[in-house]
């Protein structure tokens, strides 16, 4: 991972450990770094970051290669081997170390899974004993791990029922990507729609609101085909999982 933008810091850090180790200091550096040597120390030649209070001392971090490291060990869980979330990795870093960029360096670094799933609907198949006929696939994006729920006639109703399932047993996520075929945004024949069982009401299209004078050669951009420009971008990302999909489907089946 590169912290491009994110390292000027590390020339005046390095001057101020200078400064307080033996007074030298560049002239173009000296007003700046004489006023921030006021928060920092120096223990066993590691540079320390006390703040005004002086009650605590946080590591300073001087280098990508030491932020990388740093970022690696708050990420890991010792006592579980799993990896934290943003908000635990942000709590161990900045315990005991310091840089500016803190928390945008560790929301960079910090990937988590469940955040965006891909959903697809694969069928009509042949039937089982059970009467099944299609599978719905919701895909985490981040590790491409696959959930599969049999389903017998994949409409909208049943498509619902299943996700807000697997969204009661595994959480909520912040972004789901489909293909927008009927089974997942048609809401004519029921209110039940994935949207309207998370968040109880029929998703709105945006509506523009104009307060200026317009004249005949004005147009108003339509909402829907705005949508669809958007969807575009993630069409191939989707197109992509759901074609593996198909494949991994296909094998299991023919296992």
């Amino acid at each position: 991972m590169e912290f491009s933008g994110r390292n000027e810091k590390f020339v005046l850090y390095a001057a101020v450990r200078q400064y307080l180790v033996d007074g030298l200091v560049d002239a173009a550096l000296k007003k700046k770094v004489s006023r921030m040597a006021a928060n920092f120390v120096i223990r066993e030649s590691k540079l320390f970051y006390t703040g005004p209070s002086a009650q605590f001392m946080r590591l300073v971090v001087l280098s990508d290669e030491q932020k990388r490291a740093v970022l690696e060990e708050c990420h890991n869980n010792p006592g579980t081997g799993n990896h934290g979330g943003v908000r635990a990795t942000m709590d161990r870093v900045v315990v005991g170390y310091y840089w500016d960029y803190i928390k945008a360096d560790v929301t960079d670094w910090v990937k988590e899974p469940w955040e965006v799933v891909g959903m697809d609907l694969i069928g009509p198949l042949k039937k089982t004993m059970k009467d099944h006929q299609y599978v719905l696939t919701v895909t985490d994006l981040f590790t491409k791990w696959v959930i599969a729920e049999p389903l017998k006639c994949g409409s909208s109703t049943e498509v619902a029922e299943a996700l807000v399932s697997k969204l009661y047993t595994f959480g909520m996520v912040r972004k789901i990507v489909t293909d927008r075929g009927r089974a997942f945004v048609n809401e004519r024949s029921t209110k039940y729609s994935p949207y309207f069982l998370m968040y109880n009401r029929h998703p709105r299209l945006p509506q523009a609101l104009n307060v200026c004078e317009t004249d005949a050669a004005f147009e108003l951009a339509d909402p829907e085909e705005e949508l669809e420009l958007k969807l575009a971008g993630v069409k191939a990302l989707n197109e992509t999982v759901c074609s593996e999909l198909c494949g991994w489907g296909g094998a299991k089946m023919a296992a």
